[in-house]
């Protein structure tokens, strides 16, 4: 099977290299189709096929994902309209882009997915959801992380909790980094405390046996009358607003209100 890319931006090339990574297919069974000669020349480098236009990547390949952003898909709309796409299908890796729009422009089965970058390295969380056609296709998203089958609606919510939450934890981290610089450390060190402590609580939940969830946890190490009780008391509320909206205001982008 050839695996087409419409568009290949950080998102796509995640993925590529997770289908890759996880022997799902070869590099030489994807086929990209992107605007500049540059990121042309970069897929080939990676062992991919590439084509100039849309026809073509149809042509070549059973599947197209449409990793491309929803105001190019609605500027191309009239284009991808005229592919034949008899045969076919497509995948919708875009927000805010519904099936029954992806269908009335598409005219063949359409899958909707929401990765993240963690794709690249089988460590994400992947929703999907599709009318008919990808019963086959769907097993294979769990060999890049946790997939979850959501109602349509869902899938917006979970673009903003898991792949702009992947960029809201960066920040996050960021932000811890440069408190532990202004504490005192060499950059280097805060590095280094960011990493452990932050994948530390992250990981050791869920395998450490007497550590039941990220609340067990914090009782575990925030003592009553403590140092880490003081300090969560002092952040909680401005912390619980700062994600409060950053949620409602990335929903809002994504055509979700928070409940």
């Amino acid at each position: 099977m050839k695996l087409g890319f419409l568009g290949y931006g950080n998102l796509a090339r995640a993925l590529v290299r997770g289908v890759c990574g996880q022997g799902i297919l070869p590099s030489e069974n994807i086929v990209i189709c992107a605007k500049t000669e540059a990121t042309l020349a970069f897929a080939r480098a990676e062992g991919h096929g590439t084509v100039k236009s849309v026809d073509e990547l149809f042509d070549a390949c059973e599947i197209v994902v449409l990793a491309i952003k929803p105001k190019i898909f609605r500027e191309m709309k009239y284009e991808l309209m005229r592919v034949n796409t008899l045969g076919k299908r497509v995948i919708s890796v875009m927000a805010a882009v519904k099936l029954d729009e992806l269908e009335d422009v598409m005219r063949c089965p359409v899958m909707r997915v929401m990765p993240t970058l963690a794709a690249a390295d089988a460590k994400d969380i992947l929703g999907y959801s599709y009318t008919a056609g990808f019963d086959d296709v769907a097993p294979y998203l769990g060999r890049l992380g946790d997939a979850l089958r959501l109602d349509e609606p869902m899938l917006e919510r979970l673009t903003v909790a898991a792949s702009c939450g992947l960029g809201f934890a960066a920040h996050i981290l960021e932000a811890y980094k440069k408190e532990c610089v202004s504490f005192g450390f060499e950059p280097g060190q805060a590095e280094t405390i960011t990493r452990r402590m932050f994948g530390y609580a992250a990981s050791n939940t869920s395998t450490v046996p007497e550590v039941d969830g990220f609340e067990e946890l914090e009782h575990r190490v925030a003592t009553k009358g403590g140092v880490t009780e003081a300090g969560n008391i002092a952040m909680n509320e401005k912390l619980t607003e700062a994600l409060d909206a950053a949620f409602t205001v990335a929903g809002e982008r994504a055509g979700v209100k928070k409940d």
